[in-house]
């Protein structure tokens, strides 16, 4: 088997309407904010964490009706609750489920919600799941989102040019830090070569430190092999290096020194 269909994740089937005849490819993706009142220090000190981990429909391959989607939220190190859970296509929140999480040293909540894909325009539009931490300790919200592409009924007209997967983290005052991967999935496997943009978002102050990962465990003090690191911005390519047998994380990060945002995509070497 090849990285695409490891990558599609045995192209399960979702829970699809009866509209939905075929078995409709997923992809699992992770996004994530950081923050660090002190400064973010790789793999040291990497402060209070939101992740969303998701099983989504692939981009790509048309989707509707009503599709299950399991997602898991984990808060790190939070001094408030993360209160919510949505998905919005684009700037256009679709739908929400109340959530109850925190504040808490590590704790997280698993479950799977009911996305109407019928509501949403024909097209190729991004799915933009966050989770919110409405308020810390500080009294600042801080939250994840997401860039993530999906063809509802068509894959035209699309709402991105070509190829575009992108994690976000928010906090109060710092604006976006945004983490993209600008070539195919089926890049992101052992010898492969890889684009991305590490980059500040909407509002987002420079982005000071530029990272790419295998297999981190931030939160133990270990950022695995490290394949990029940089001072500043960067956009262009990354070469990973050949991978032992078994599945595996790329972690990519784009931070400000204070704030992160960090997109993971687990892969599986055959």
């Amino acid at each position: 088997m090849g990285a695409l269909t490891v990558l599609l994740a045995l192209s399960l089937t979702l829970g699809l309407s009866m509209s939905q005849s075929a078995p409709v490819p997923v992809v699992s993706l992770g996004s994530q904010a950081w923050w660090s009142a002190t400064g973010i220090a790789i793999p040291s000190s990497v402060g209070a964490h939101i992740h969303l981990d998701a099983t989504v429909p692939a981009d790509g391959f048309p989707i509707d009706g009503s599709v299950d989607v399991p997602v898991k939220v984990t808060a790190h190190n939070q001094t408030g609750a993360i209160t919510l859970l949505r998905v919005s296509n684009g700037s256009t929140v679709m739908q929400s489920w109340p959530l109850s999480l925190g504040p808490c040293v590590d704790c997280s909540w698993s479950g799977t919600v009911t996305v109407n894909f019928s509501a949403w325009p024909t097209g190729r539009d991004e799915m933009r799941w966050t989770a919110n931490l409405p308020k810390n300790d500080l009294g600042n919200r801080q939250y994840q989102s997401t860039g993530w592409q999906v063809c509802v009924r068509s894959c035209t007209p699309s709402y991105r040019s070509g190829v575009y997967l992108e994690a976000r983290g928010w906090y109060t005052g710092r604006g976006y830090q945004n983490a993209r991967l600008t070539s195919p999935l089926t890049t992101v496997q052992s010898g492969g070569t890889i684009t991305v943009k590490l980059a500040p978002g909407s509002g987002g102050l420079p982005t000071k430190f530029s990272g790419a990962y295998i297999d981190p465990d931030f939160h133990h003090g270990s950022s695995g092999t490290t394949i990029f690191s940089k001072a500043g911005p960067y956009s262009g390519t990354i070469a990973i290096p050949v991978l032992a047998p078994g599945p595996h994380n790329l972690v990519l990060l784009s931070s400000d020194g204070l704030n992160a945002g960090v997109l993971a995509i687990p892969f599986v070497t055959p």
